[in-house]
């Protein structure tokens, strides 16, 4: 075994060691590769700003089977201004997804339980009817599983919060999302439509950070990785990638001079690029995790939907099921009952 890991890590370091310092490849379309070039480094300044609002959420299916799907969706916002929390947002709902018949087309239809909503989120998530052959911009020949509905609409919910608190940040502020501004699923360009839109006429900087990234350079090496071995400090790299038609700009920060990680940024206009770096630097200073937002730490751990929170609900609903919804249950199940026998 230790000579097979050693074979290995050998094979991954020599691909490492080949590779030259080119082109980065988006794998979104409407994106077109550039040159690296060490002009693109750009220094960053600790900056504190306006009001910022950091926004994550999370889900965790609570019952599932073939034909339906009970998720529990817990939507976040923490508010800060100069570098005080000032207020939060959260939306907490059920939401459940059945399958139906419509004109002889297999469609999941959704219906939302409020639990704790402040602003009125979930409403709008109540109704919405998916083609599970057309989840994404293009349709499939594979069936999507119901329950990716789930992360559809929490994705959804995120955005839509990120709009509600546009009217609750000044102008000159900022929303920072989780994840990227990219749309990936059908009706997801709408709803961000909607937010760029509301942003712009606010004068409020809209931006999201993603925790990983898959893009590479053109010989195979992880784009990350390469800009991390390239310069030590803070900085932000843009641009990355040249966008094509009016899509995100995108750049690569470190963002903590001691921090080991670099991120991807997106924000919709690329004069807002230096200004949001020097925010986001502001309040990456956290010790247990230097260069990442602590107001996304924040915000992941209020979004997050535990195990042990999902199981206590599955208990609740299973004291109240019968017959029928164990066995309609039981058709995907058996695994976690041979996970359980150890």
């Amino acid at each position: 075994m230790k000579e097979a890991i050693a074979k290995i890590v050998s094979e991954i370091r020599s691909s490492m060691d080949g590779a030259k310092d080119d082109m980065m490849i988006c794998s979104v379309k409407n994106y077109k590769s550039i040159l690296f070039s060490e002009e693109n480094f750009h220094a960053i300044r600790s900056n504190s700003g306006k009001d910022i609002i950091f926004i994550d959420g999370g889900n965790m299916e609570v019952l599932g089977s073939p034909s339906f799907s009970v998720q529990f969706i817990r939507i976040y916002g923490s508010i800060y201004s100069e570098g005080k929390k000032i207020d939060s947002i959260r939306a907490e709902f059920f939401l459940t997804i059945r399958s139906m018949q419509e004109k002889d087309h297999l469609r999941y239809v959704t219906s939302v339980t409020k639990i704790n909503d402040e602003v009125g989120l979930s409403a709008c998530f109540d109704g919405l009817i998916f083609d599970p052959f057309h989840m994404g911009s293009e349709r499939s020949p594979v069936r999507a599983d119901i329950k990716a509905v789930g992360d559809a609409v929490r994705r959804f919910s995120e955005l839509r919060l990120a709009n509600i608190s546009v009217a609750k940040i000044s102008t000159g502020g900022m929303i920072l999302i989780d994840g990227t501004l990219q749309s990936t699923y059908l009706g997801e360009s709408d709803i961000l439509s909607e937010l760029r839109l509301s942003a712009t006429k606010k004068g409020v900087m809209l931006c999201a950070l993603a925790k990983t990234t898959r893009m590479l350079t053109k010989s195979g090496w992880s784009a990350a990785a390469m800009l991390s071995e390239k310069k030590d400090g803070a900085w932000f790299y843009h641009p990355v990638v040249k966008a094509v038609t009016d899509m995100p700009e995108i750049s690569f920060a470190r963002l903590h001079e001691q921090s080991r990680y670099v991120f991807r940024i997106e924000t919709i206009r690329p004069n807002d690029m230096t200004s949001i770096m020097d925010v986001l630097s502001y309040y990456s200073s956290d010790p247990a995790f230097p260069g990442y937002p602590y107001g996304l730490i924040e915000a992941d751990r209020f979004a997050r939907v535990s195990k042990q929170e999902t199981e206590q609900m599955k208990i609740r609903f299973m004291m109240q099921s019968d017959k029928r919804l164990q066995s309609e249950l039981n058709a995907l199940n058996a695994h976690s009952i041979l996970d359980n026998m150890g």
